[in-house]
């Protein structure tokens, strides 16, 4: 038990200092949306293949409908789950600015997984790489191919700058909350303009960063294993 606990601490204090700077980045992306979400904006960025990714969440109702077996008895072993959008005093959705919120920093990781991938998959069909098994984040193909496939990986890693993706994406949001930003009433009843959060979004952006030299990528032995 003793050696446990001893593993686990240090098992946390690891966890702690790898993760620091990737909460760090998590809290940033949320609170990019949250004013975003004030002034009735979708999160929107683009990602390194031009890709735009729109996250637009609506408010569901969700309920549980009741089958009926014989005799016109209700056998809830057979019921229908449903969600139904939410629709305001026009009929048009209502927007879920949390959960906007607490998506973005998933859906935007997973959008950069996607455009890493579709770059390689198009760098090694051009090399004349066709047999690929690709899922999500996990890459493979046959044994021979391996060593290009690795090079390739890094690579295109190298082309999609992720060393400026935040800087890029705080940008395009600074410019979509400008044109397509509405005003709002703040809790002491004043207006908020757009403008007026401008000052507050340009303080958020993210500046903590390390000094990992991105384009000794290729030099690395573990970068894909």
């Amino acid at each position: 038990q003793g050696c446990m606990r001893a593993f686990s601490a240090l098992y946390d204090a690891a966890s702690r200092r790898l993760s620091g700077r990737p909460m760090e980045v998590m809290a940033t992306l949320k609170a990019w949306a949250h004013v975003l979400s004030s002034h009735g904006v979708n999160m929107e960025w683009e990602s390194s293949t031009g890709f735009v990714t729109r996250q637009a969440y609506t408010k569901k109702t969700s309920q549980l409908v009741p089958s009926f077996g014989k005799g016109g008895r209700r056998d809830k072993s057979c019921a229908t789950f449903f969600q139904c959008t939410d629709k305001d005093e026009n009929n048009n959705p209502i927007p879920d600015w949390g959960k906007a919120q607490t998506a973005i920093a998933p859906n935007f990781v997973h959008s950069f997984d996607a455009a890493h991938m579709s770059l390689t998959i198009n760098a090694m069909l051009d090399e004349g790489i066709a047999d690929m098994a690709f899922v999500h984040d996990a890459y493979g193909c046959l044994a021979n191919d391996v060593p290009d496939m690795r090079r390739i990986l890094a690579e295109t890693m190298i082309a999609m700058e992720p060393e400026g993706i935040l800087d890029r994406t705080h940008a395009y949001l600074r410019q979509l909350l400008i044109s397509e930003g509405v005003e709002y009433s703040a809790t002491r009843g004043e207006i908020v303009t757009p403008e007026d959060s401008l000052n507050e979004f340009d303080g958020l952006m993210y500046s903590n960063y390390g000094d990992l030299d991105i384009s000794r990528l290729t030099e690395s032995k573990y970068f894909f294993g």
